[in-house]
């Protein structure tokens, strides 16, 4: 049976992963929370927050590097590709495995000369 040269777009497609639906805490208006920021107080910094567009709550997660930032984005896409090999074959790719594991300690030395 042939697929045809595009048979792995539904598969890629599947893959990206979208803000579960959440109720607002104050006014209780259904909606995706995704993470935003705006620049910190300090320089170089920025705040990263979720807020409701509804009653413009809002909560502050964490303050962060944009550097910083590349690097939890690439810390979340190995995990996602972590998780969906352990699905797949039963074993995490000794390559992923060991490129995760680089991306943490660049992220804690990240953090450390940060002063966060």
């Amino acid at each position: 049976m042939f697929l045809g040269p595009y048979w792995y777009h539904n598969l890629v497609k599947g893959l990206v992963v979208k803000a579960p639906k959440q109720n607002c805490p104050r006014c209780e208006a259904v909606q995706s929370f995704r993470p935003r920021s705006e620049p910190g107080e300090r320089d170089g910094t920025i705040v990263v927050f979720i807020a409701c567009t509804v009653c413009r709550w809002r909560s502050e997660l964490r303050v962060s590097t944009p550097g910083l930032e590349v690097l939890y984005d690439q810390q979340r896409r190995l995990l996602e590709q972590a998780r969906v090999q352990h699905d797949r074959h039963g074993v995490v790719n000794g390559a992923t495995t060991r490129l995760l594991v680089n991306v943490r300690t660049m992220l804690g030395t990240a953090r450390r000369e940060a002063g966060l």
